[in-house]
């Protein structure tokens, strides 16, 4: 994330759109649709700050945000102009309309470009906006954060499709014990994971 975020000028107006769409993308774990319906009436941000969204089937959620994109929430709304009860899309391209997920996307692709070329793995397949939701589970999760809360930050109706990125942690640290050589026979899969772990997740 650091690698990623550190390709955006923050100079430009593009730039300052660009770095908070991939900064809330990642702090929020929502899929990218969700944040590009996201207004700045949908923010709170004195402390504790959050964003309203809605998810899948409408389903609405108070999103916590760390106290830097608030920060970074908040100066972008004043440099736009925007009201803070404004109802228009936050996200915005050249002509002044929403951003669409292809602009996203197209945001993305840029950037990841820039990022690879210091840090090759990010040349692999299947990396998309999508992997910053995954991301932040992932950080929650080795942060010691209960997995019941990290279904809740995702939107997850049931724990169950949470419980993937345990499996996921799990099969990392097997993975690594294997390479070490030590007590590797003693890691044990609770289940076995999707062929395509990736197509799985982005299904979620």
């Amino acid at each position: 994330m650091g690698n990623l975020l550190g390709q955006v000028d923050r100079s430009t107006r593009e730039g300052q759109r660009d770095y908070l769409l991939l900064a809330l993308l990642y702090d929020t774990g929502t899929r990218i649709q969700a944040l590009l319906d996201v207004t700045p009436a949908d923010f709170h941000l004195p402390s504790p700050s959050f964003v309203r969204v809605l998810g899948k089937g409408k389903k609405e959620r108070l999103c916590p945000l760390l106290p830097q994109t608030a920060r970074v929430v908040s100066r972008f709304i004043e440099a736009e102009g925007y009201h803070a009860e404004e109802m228009g899309p936050l996200f915005r391209n050249r002509r002044g309309e929403k951003l669409t997920r292809q602009g996203a996307r197209y945001v993305f692709s840029k950037y990841l470009g820039g990022a690879a070329k210091t840090m090759p793995r990010l040349n692999r397949r299947g990396i998309s906006l999508h992997t910053l939701r995954h991301t932040k589970a992932m950080h929650l999760l080795q942060s010691g954060v209960p997995i019941i809360t990290i279904k809740d930050v995702l939107g997850h109706a049931d724990v169950k499709s949470t419980e993937v990125y345990v499996q996921t942690d799990l099969e990392a640290k097997r993975k690594a014990l294997e390479q070490g050589g030590a007590a590797s026979k003693d890691v044990r899969r609770s289940r076995e994971l999707a062929p395509d772990l990736l197509a799985w997740l982005e299904s979620l």
